[in-house]
């Protein structure tokens, strides 16, 4: 394997590990504090990878997603937004793309 990919995979791992450890925070958070609101309020944080990445299978996975706008009417956390950023920072590291892209 080429040292730049070794790099990106590297950079790719632990961005997942930090997203992943930031689920379990959310997941905590929604075990204690949600509830009520569940029963109440039908409150639901999303906090499954699986489902997380399934739902961002459509956003392109090259240059293009920096140019998109996205609407997360529902951000309760924002994980979503969270992963979108990760993906858009593994395409396009550059501090000037990410900033006009957030």
């Amino acid at each position: 394997m080429n040292p730049k990919k070794q790099t990106m995979n590297k950079i790719t791992n632990n961005l997942d590990s930090k997203f992943n450890s930031f689920l379990v925070q959310q997941s905590n958070i929604e075990n204690d504090y949600c509830k009520i609101n569940k029963r109440d309020n039908g409150v639901f944080l999303t906090n499954n990878p699986f489902i997380i990445n399934y739902v961002l299978e459509g956003v392109p996975d090259d240059i293009t997603i920096l140019s998109k706008t996205f609407f997360e009417p529902s951000c309760g956390q924002g994980i979503f937004l969270i992963k979108l950023i990760i993906k858009a920072y593994l395409i396009s590291p550059k501090a000037s793309d990410i900033s006009k892209f957030i």
